[in-house]
């Protein structure tokens, strides 16, 4: 898959096609839309105007499941990583309390 999503593999149409259907995320169902409409040979404008969504957003989707495959299609997380409880955090803490 150089450039174009015109030759998207049967199993990897079956499966955008089950997220579309099962997934309970929107903006995965959004994006796994956008991939098949492409593949179909749809233009990114016109998949653009379907899904009112940018075109650069389209680009984008289209850029990411040719680096990454379907892996592309799931947000990432933003922001500040989770914090962690460490032990070694619990008993420097547990020391400032004595």
């Amino acid at each position: 898959m150089e450039g174009s999503l015109t030759g998207l593999h049967r199993g990897v149409r079956r499966r955008l096609v089950r997220l579309v259907r099962r997934s309970r995320d929107p903006l995965v169902v959004r994006r796994a839309s956008a991939i098949l409409m492409l593949a179909q040979g749809g233009s990114v404008s016109g998949v653009a105007r379907a899904l009112a969504a940018a075109r650069s957003s389209v680009q984008s989707w289209k850029r990411l499941f040719l680096e990454e495959g379907e892996a592309g299609l799931f947000p990432r997380t933003r922001g500040v990583p989770p914090q962690t409880v460490t032990a070694s955090l619990i008993h420097r803490l547990l020391a400032l309390l004595d």
